[in-house]
């Protein structure tokens, strides 16, 4: 193809702007790196719970577990519920004091004022006096504290449903038992009105050297009016924060204030993995433990919040061994591909410049406006250019976010199309050849290399433009995901008839190209037949079965599936996708063998599949919360596995071609 004037100035914003993307995925890949160590946290409440089945101590559990390399451990804020349970607190509602056949009700009533307990007024009686006077203390205002014939009575102007939720400070008895067996203590801290409870959380975190805060309920702590005070503190005391990625990034619900707080930290956060006890109790311990191995590299994990694996038919030894079992595999595995094991370290804040970002919408841009005046012959580039580029500009100082999406969609869709479109170019030079079993299978090796590339082009376009921090923390989400899905399929069958034609009868097409228009218009004109209906019928269910596989919903995925999945990721750096490995690459092996052949509709059958691997490929990259090196480096291991794949099926199938009776050259 020879290049005009216009084309060599959209060529050269390309260069430019890959340069510029460049420097955007550094900087993303510069502030992930930092964040290479990650926590395994067992929550108190649950190995609670399991030692109490035994009646065994806590304490017991817990060493058992820190012995197998159990690093951390989750302490809440004490509870007015919490405390009643322990049976450290006797906790009432107004209306059942109220009532004359309570036995506590004769010693409140000479004491207490007329109107001083209602029937929403909730009560809590203890013996200890250090514990009233924390209780006292952390309560919302209005709360009263009594002291009646060795019992201290707290009052609280809420109902018992609502007061018994109430933070009311740490235990620091648990506290210093658990950090003298050298575990390191994640907060929990609980909501309580008027948020007199900030301050005992900050004297915990400074008592104790604490350095990470799991905010427990909604809304958190500090919220609405001391998020800036908590803020501040967090940030001149180093604390990481952690988001529980389940159910709290899936919108089940939110915890207010926990957004601004994560601002005003410059997301001095960690992602949290948590599975639901009622899920877990579904689960195999085997699927507990690849779950959360997978969420590291998947889902940028760095923190495995543990509720202990509970099997009631099993004795207390047999349940801790298991999870020791576990816990060990998981910190000796990750231990072993390079990841630190303790506190995590926050993923460094990341704000992509806006030159840089409109460098990249203007590559991307001038690539598609390239593209499209070779399919459609389109006139007037530059205009549309200099409109284009005008209309982005705008847009990014209107909204910066949306143009960030819109951004990465434009660059991700179009690399996909010109991922197809090379290929089929590529193809088309050796369409008719007969040649070696070596050379096919070195010309399928270097178009899948091709494709490799300008999709990794992709990716890096991708990553660059949606490298702010709250994309990699998942706050943020790529939202043009469903139409990356199906726009390249589109263009594909357009970049097909331009380089091939619309003809599937005759297997010589000409050495120029196709007036694009003009085949879509004879392609309508054709008759339709049986076998076209086959044809289009399978692609049709390939392509459905694809978009159901894709995404986070769809048909479910078969058990072997996920032991394979599983052995790769405990294998490799990363695991390569199916899609790519075992769809795209070999499809794209099978292609030049229709093209050795040749046979046109199985090559447009086998390159139409094989735009699912093109897609996955650029799909991989826009999970933005998954490292950018781990896209990359699963990209990589699914080219290496793909090649070798599609070089085996090439081999057996060239054999047998040519082993056909009748076949000449």
């Amino acid at each position: 193809m020879k290049l005009n004037k216009i084309d060599k100035i959209l060529i050269f914003f390309i260069i430019v702007s890959f340069i510029a993307s460049l420097i955007g995925i550094a900087n993303r890949i510069n502030a992930e790196k930092g964040s290479n160590t990650i926590d395994v946290v067992l929550d108190y409440p649950t190995t609670k719970q399991l030692s109490s089945m035994y009646g065994k101590s806590i304490y017991e559990t817990v060493t058992a577990l820190h012995n197998a390399g159990l690093p951390s451990i989750a302490i809440c804020e004490d509870t007015l519920q919490e405390l009643n349970s322990e049976g450290r607190v006797a906790l009432y509602s107004g209306s059942s004091l109220l009532s004359s056949q309570d036995p506590y009700f004769p010693y409140l009533k000479d004491f207490l004022k007329e109107g001083e307990i209602t029937a929403s007024t909730t009560v809590a009686i203890t013996k200890e006096k250090n514990l009233a006077a924390r209780i006292i203390k952390n309560l919302p205002n209005g709360s009263k504290l009594y002291h009646i014939n060795d019992l201290y009575y707290i009052t609280t102007p809420s109902a018992i449903t609502t007061a018994s939720m109430y933070g009311v400070g740490f235990d620091d008895r648990k506290i210093a038992e658990f950090k003298n067996m050298g575990l390191n203590i994640v907060l929990r801290p609980v909501f309580s009105p008027d948020n007199n409870n900030m301050e005992d959380l900050e004297d915990t975190i400074k008592k104790y050297n604490i350095k990470e805060v799991i905010f427990y309920g909604a809304p958190i702590v500090g919220y609405p009016d001391r998020l800036n005070e908590l803020a501040n503190f967090f940030n001149k005391n180093h604390i990481v924060t952690g988001i529980i990625e389940t159910p709290i990034q899936k919108g089940i619900y939110k915890q207010q204030g926990l957004p601004e707080l994560m601002k005003l930290t410059h997301y001095s956060v960690a992602r949290v993995y948590s599975i639901y006890p009622l899920e877990q109790l579904k689960l195999t311990p085997q699927e507990i433990f690849n779950r959360w191995f997978r969420s590291i590299p998947d889902r940028n994990i760095r923190i495995i919040y543990v509720k202990p694996i509970t099997d009631p038919t099993a004795t207390y030894q047999e349940n801790i061994d298991t999870n020791a079992h576990y816990i060990k595999k998981f910190v000796t595995l990750w231990s072993k591909k390079g990841i630190n094991i303790g506190i995590p370290q926050p993923i460094k804040e990341v704000n992509i410049n806006t030159s840089l970002l409109i460098l990249i919408y203007l590559g991307s841009i001038a690539l598609l406006l390239l593209y499209l005046e070779k399919l459609f012959r389109m006139k007037y580039i530059l205009i549309w250019f200099v409109l284009l580029a005008i209309l982005g500009g705008g847009a990014t100082f209107v909204s910066k976010g949306v143009m960030e999406k819109g951004t990465a969609l434009l660059a991700a869709t179009t690399l996909s199309i010109v991922a197809s479109f090379v290929l089929l170019l590529y193809l088309k030079r050796f369409y008719g050849k007969k040649v070696s079993v070596t050379k096919l299978i070195f010309y399928s090796i270097v178009s899948s290399f091709i494709v490799f590339i300008v999709c990794i082009v992709g990716g890096i376009y991708i990553g660059a433009s949606l490298s702010d921090t709250p994309y990699l923390l998942n706050l943020d989400m790529f939202r043009g995901v469903k139409l990356l899905y199906t726009l390249p399929f589109f263009f594909f069958v357009l970049n097909y008839l331009y380089i091939f034609g619309v003809d599937f009868s005759d297997n010589t097409p000409k050495k120029g190209y196709y007036n694009t228009m003009e085949e879509i218009r004879k392609g309508w004109d054709i008759p339709i037949k049986a076998g076209h209906i086959v044809i289009f019928s399978v692609l049709a269910l390939a392509l459905f079965l694809y978009l159901m596989r894709s995404g986070n919903t769809g048909i479910s995925i078969p058990s072997i599936e996920l032991k394979f999945r599983a052995f790769l990721e405990q294998t490799l750096i990363a695991r390569p996708r199916e899609k790519e490995f075992l769809i795209g690459y070999p499809s794209i092996f099978l292609a030049f063998l229709a093209a050795y052949i040749p046979k046109k509709k199985y090559l447009f059958g086998f390159l139409f599949i094989s735009v699912m691997g093109i897609v996955s490929i650029l799909d991989t990259f826009s999970h933005l919360r998954t490292v950018f090196l781990i896209s990359l480096y699963r990209s990589i291991f699914g080219f290496v596995f793909g090649i070798i794949i599609g070089s085996i099926i090439i081999l057996i199938l060239y054999i047998l071609i040519k082993s056909l009776k009748g076949y000449s050259k």
